[in-house]
């Protein structure tokens, strides 16, 4: 890891060109496909100004979330080397939409070239030495929740570098109750999985219940 970041460090110089007039931005998932992180990523393009940017993905695994982004007609690839290659010297911004364990190699190279790099951190775990090493070559940390920022914090993650942003989600008529007139509905929607907290939003709406 040391090497990696040493090499990390050394910034290929680039000839000055002028100022694009979109962004060009390289969203990297690490995900199945059919997960949160790729769904919350496929709502993120299709809200994501195309006047102002200009979006490509690299995907590990295909589904339907990565199936939504190419219907919507964002450019989309399979991971490989020369792909990344390709594609990280062309953009302006590398966008991680996981955590940083399964993209070293695209935060590396984000650095080598001299691009901004964002990591979008969805998940509240320890990390490893590694990537605690590779943390310092990312520019931003975008947490879905104040408790993942904190987590991050805790960490020695830069507090300064970390923003909170809550992931969005489009609620379609069809999954609100027909029949409510009064008061509200609340409900979960993730995988039923214990760190997805269930068991801690039926307790909280026994306690309301009385």
């Amino acid at each position: 890891y040391f090497l990696l970041y040493f090499l990390a460090s050394i910034k290929i110089p680039f000839i000055k060109k002028e100022i694009p007039q979109k962004i060009n931005v390289l969203f990297m998932e690490s995900g199945s496909g059919f997960g949160g992180s790729a769904k919350c990523l496929s709502l993120l393009l299709k809200h994501l100004d195309k006047n102002k940017f200009c979006a490509k993905v690299i995907y590990y695994n295909r589904g339907p979330s990565i199936d939504a982004i190419v219907r919507g007609g964002i450019s989309a690839a399979p991971y490989n080397f020369f792909s990344l290659l390709t594609n990280v010297i062309k953009s302006d911004i590398v966008y991680i939409n996981n955590e940083i364990y399964s993209h070293v190699l695209n935060i590396i190279l984000a650095r080598i070239f001299g691009k901004k790099c964002i990591c979008h951190m969805r998940g509240i775990r320890k990390l490893t030495r590694g990537e605690k090493v590779v943390a310092c070559l990312i520019d931003r940390f975008i947490a879905v929740s104040h408790i993942c920022s904190q987590n991050l914090v805790s960490q020695r993650i830069n507090k300064a570098k970390i923003d909170v942003i809550y992931d969005g989600i489009e609620i379609k008529n069809s999954i609100m109750p027909k029949d409510l007139t009064d008061g509200f509905a609340v409900g979960v929607v993730s995988r039923i999985i214990p760190k997805k907290g269930h068991m801690a939003f039926l307790e909280a709406a026994r306690i309301l219940v009385g």
